[in-house]
Formats: C-alpha cells, structure tokens, sequence
C-alpha cells in the first residue's frame, strides 16, 4: 500500500516503482510531468506500507529565500544589538579610564584635591589610590614648603648670629693683638733698657776712669772694653733693624756643604774661646736654590746658641748634620747645654723672650722668620743624644716664597 502525500499528486507508475524498490527510507529527485520535485520516503512498520512524500523545488527555493532574508533580518538585529551593547560595555569601560585620565591630568595642574565618588571596580580601586598618592605628595609638598620657610628663618637667624658673633670674634681679636702688641712692646721695652742700661753703666766708668790718673796699661783696657760696648750697641742696633725691616728672599744657587760649612767658620773662634766643641756635618753636596745669606745667619745663630749654653757644662759639645730627603732639605743642631726649661718652651721664638740671661730675645724669632719666608719651618724637639736643646730646620726644595714679613 502507498500513502502519497504532496503535489501534485503521485500515483504514476514510476513514483510506485521507484519507492517499492527500497524496503529503507530514502530521498531523491525526479521529474514527473514536467516538474522538478524531492521524492522522500519511509516504510510504516511492518504493514509492508509506504510512505511517499514529495516537495517542489519550487517551494523549497521559496522557503530558502524566506529563512535567508529572515537570516538576514536575524543578523541584521543581532549586529545592531551587539553593538548597542558594545557601546554601552565601552562606555562602561572608558568612562573610569577617562575619570582616572581627568584626575591624572587635574593632578598635573594642581586643581585641587581628588576625589573619586562612586566608582567599585578595579579602576575605581586604583582612582582612590592615586586620589592617596596626590594627597600624600600634596601633604609632603606642604609640608617640605613649611620646612623650607623654617629653614629660610633658620638661615636669617643663624646668618645674623654668625654676623654677630664675627665682630665679637673680630673685637676680641683686635683687643688680642693691641694686648700681645703691649705685652711685645713691654718685653722690647725691658729687654733693651737692660741692655742699653748695662752698656750704659759699662761706658760711664769707663769714661770716669779714662778722665783719671791710669797707667798705660789700664787706660788700653778701659778703651778695649769701651769699645766692646760700643760694639755691643752697634749689634743691638743692627738686630733691631733686621727685625723691623721687610725682608725678601733672593734666591741663588747654592751649596748645601757650603753654606753650613761658612756657618762653621764663622762660629769656630767663639767656640774656641768658650771651650766648647763645634761638630759641623755638611751632609752630601747638593744644589740649593735659596737666599745664601738669610739661611747662613739662621745657622750661625743656632751655633752660638748651642756654644752658650754648651759653655762650662759636663759635655761642651755642638753637633749639627744635614740630610735631604724626597722633597726637603734639613738641618739639626743640638747642644750639650741644660736644655730648654718647660716655661720658656711656649715663648721660646716670640720677639723679646729671652731663654738666658743677657739676651734680648730676637734671635730665634728672626731665626723663624727667615725660615719661613722660604716656606719652611724651625721647630723645637725633644732632648737628643747629647741631652741639651735640639732644634732642626726644614726647607722645602720647591715650595714657594712665603709673604714678605
């Protein structure tokens, strides 16, 4: 039995035939009267029945371009759906991006302070932290402003008190120097009317005994001591002048070996004479460039020195060496005296200090000063082998003149 369903209707021959030939459900196309149609069909259990159902191409073209225009419309929606929500979902998205650039931007032009309303989400969370951070830094511009302003006060008043405190260190310097200018004037004054007194007194008896009767060989005496106080004087005078007078270093090429050796020569008779021992080593010789004449009168007072006090005591010995080193020359003069007493040390080289009886206390301060115009130093220094007074001279080879003094 056939069930034919469709049209037109299929009761021709080959549309029986062509459906009883399978005894599965199946489907192809076939032409009857003209037309083109789908033929499908299916066995209905085991009655031995079929069922045959055919569709037009026509109809079915018809229902394609119906579900392509609906597919159309479908997609033409859903596109414009999509992109409602996009637009809503990238408004919803950049409108905290675009907050957090407004605050980034009212940040840069110091607009005020931030604050971040409403917002939950991530983007929110990082508006409150930057909204934080411009507060923190505003809070630490302020308060670097406030401690620049303090600091600011601070400075005025420090530079005020170190004004003030200048002049007072200035007034106590100039009430120093007019006192040690004093106290120098009080020890020159002393020291030179002792001087002046003594020789005075030595050339009065000598004129009263020269205005007497006196045998030949006494008035020659009286003259020859008149004429060491005279001569006495005559030094006096002349260390004063050298002392008050600017000097200036003139340097030449000289001998180390030489110029002590000079200094020896001129200080051997008075040792001599004092029975003291002069012990002179000249060291390597070497090329100095220094001024001749003021080193020789250092190291001739240095040697008398050492003869005076060496004179009568348990070593009459004066020993002076020399050695140069990378960058100096030096020079060591030591005595067998009784040494430099503790008082005396501190003033030793001041104008007018005197560390022996009779003396007017210039040498040594000449001494230092004509050492340092060539930049270099006379120093001090403990007991040496022989236990009296060592002093040593250090004269640089290339330092520069000091200030003429």
């Amino acid at each position: 039995e056939l069930f034919v369903h469709g049209h037109p209707p299929l009761h021709a021959p080959a549309w029986r035939d062509a459906a009883a030939r399978s005894d599965r459900a199946g489907a192809r196309a076939f032409t009857v009267e003209g037309e083109r149609l789908v033929l499908a069909w299916a066995p209905i259990g085991t009655t031995g029945a079929r069922l045959v159902y055919a569709w037009p191409f026509r109809e079915l073209d018809r229902t394609g371009d119906e579900r392509a225009r609906a597919l159309l419309v479908a997609a033409a929606v859903i596109a414009f759906v999509g992109m409602l929500v996009g637009l809503l979902v990238a408004r919803r998205l950049t409108e905290p991006v675009l907050a957090l650039e407004g605050d980034v931007r009212a940040a840069r032009r110091g607009k005020g302070r931030i604050d971040p309303q409403g917002a939950r989400d991530e983007v929110g969370a990082l508006r409150r932290a930057f909204a934080e951070l411009v507060d923190e830094l505003a809070a630490g511009e302020e308060n670097a402003r406030l401690d620049r302003d303090r600091i600011a006060e601070l400075a005025d008043t420090l530079e005020e008190r170190v004004r003030s405190r200048t002049r007072e260190l200035e007034e106590t310097r100039d009430a120093l120097v007019d006192a040690e200018r004093l106290a120098a004037l009080g020890r020159a004054g002393a020291a030179l009317s002792h001087e002046l007194r003594n020789s005075l007194n030595a050339l009065s008896v000598g004129m009263d005994a020269l205005g007497g009767p006196l045998p030949d060989a006494a008035r020659t005496a009286v003259r020859q001591q008149v004429r060491e106080e005279i001569g006495r004087l005559r030094t006096l005078a002349d260390v004063l002048l050298d002392f008050a007078r600017p000097r200036k270093v003139e340097r030449r090429t000289t001998s180390s070996a030489v110029l002590l050796s000079r200094s020896h020569a001129f200080v051997e008779d008075f040792a001599v004479e004092h029975g003291v021992t002069l012990e002179v080593e000249p060291g390597d010789e070497s090329s100095l460039e220094v001024d001749a004449g003021l080193l020789q009168s250092v190291f001739v007072n240095l040697l008398r020195n050492g003869v005076e006090a060496a004179t009568g005591r348990e070593v009459p010995r004066v020993h002076a060496r020399s050695w140069r080193t990378d960058d100096a020359w030096c020079v060591e003069v030591e005595d067998g005296g009784p040494g430099v007493a503790p008082e005396v040390r501190e003033r030793l080289f001041q104008p007018f200090s005197s560390g022996r009886v009779g003396g007017v206390g210039l040498g040594l301060a000449l001494a230092r000063r004509f050492v340092e115009l060539h930049g270099g130093r006379l120093d001090l220094l403990g007991p040496g082998a022989l236990g009296g007074a060592r002093f040593r001279v250090t004269i640089p080879l290339d330092a520069p003149d000091s200030e003429v003094s």
